[in-house]
């Protein structure tokens, strides 16, 4: 996961891989702030560690992995830039970013395709490989499942590049009764070999000058019925700005947010990925 200003959590996340933080702001509310801190120290070993699980001082340092009950679990390595690191530390914070523009750049730019009409109406397609766009929204809605069908190839790719932003929202159906429970959730279906990993959203429209990112917002609001939330979805999300999760999202894939860096690079105050409370279940994002 990428952020470029901070990490916000407020119910359960889980966080599967390395998270790096390009910038020094890192506010996870999954634990609370104690009176006197904006922070809520959590002692490893002889290391006191904020509620992002980074070393409380002058220096951050890449951390071993984080688990703090009922709260934030990060799998892997957790990196935070601040001008306090040292030159050669920060330098593999913004090489991570760098990287990662110039893949958003990339995804963005490639041609062709197949326009999505609604605009941009997931629900109900099934689509082959290939390369699907909106020069706005993409939306799949609630309890709609997406099917993305490779046919027997394991090396299928697709490619969905969205204008200004992504919205995949809860399910609100109604669960069935005990003894079985099945929830039908708002959902995307791999099938005949496709795999999380060829899965690519680029989400934003690059600038060709100076001035605040045009889009790039995903979110996953949550159901708004009196029923469990319930999201799977799959693939890499490149946002030009930033993720904001609700509670029972589960992703495969990597979660990518303030990837837009025209203008005063590294600095903007976007690119931040979010949790949100107020409905059921925690977040969990693995590797695909």
């Amino acid at each position: 996961m990428t952020t470029s200003a901070g990490l916000t959590t407020s119910l359960g996340a889980t966080f599967g891989g390395d998270v790096v933080m390009d910038a020094p702001v890192s506010t996870c509310t999954a634990v609370p702030a104690a009176a006197t801190s904006s922070i809520a120290p959590v002692v490893v070993g002889i290391a006191q560690l904020d509620s992002c699980g980074l070393e409380v001082g002058l220096i951050d340092t890449i951390n071993p992995p984080v688990n703090i009950p009922n709260g934030l679990n990060i799998t892997g390595q957790t990196v935070r830039y601040s001008a306090t690191n040292s030159a050669a530390f920060n330098a593999k914070v913004r090489a991570v970013k760098t990287a990662l523009n110039m893949a958003w750049m990339g995804a963005s730019q490639q041609v062709g395709g197949t326009l999505i009409p609604g605009p941009g109406a997931l629900g109900g397609l099934h689509l082959t490989p290939g390369i699907y766009k909106s020069a706005s929204t993409m939306v799949l809605g609630s309890g709609e499942t997406l099917t993305l069908d490779a046919f027997g190839n394991a090396n299928a790719v697709w490619l969905f590049q969205v204008g200004s932003s992504l919205t995949i929202t809860g399910s609100t159906v109604a669960c069935t009764p005990l003894p079985v429970v099945i929830c039908t959730p708002t959902q995307i279906v791999l099938l005949h070999g496709a795999q999380a990993k060829n899965v690519f959203w680029q989400v934003g429209t690059p600038r060709m000058a100076d001035g605040a990112p045009l889009g790039g917002d995903v979110s996953f609001p949550a159901a708004t019925g009196p029923v469990q939330n319930n999201t799977i979805f799959v693939g890499t999300i490149m946002a030009g700005n930033s993720v904001t999760f609700a509670g029972g999202t589960q992703v495969t894939g990597r979660i990518l947010a303030g990837a837009d860096l025209q203008g005063a690079t590294n600095t903007q105050t976007g690119g931040t990925v979010t949790t949100t409370g107020g409905s059921t279940g925690s977040v969990v994002v693995n590797l695909p």
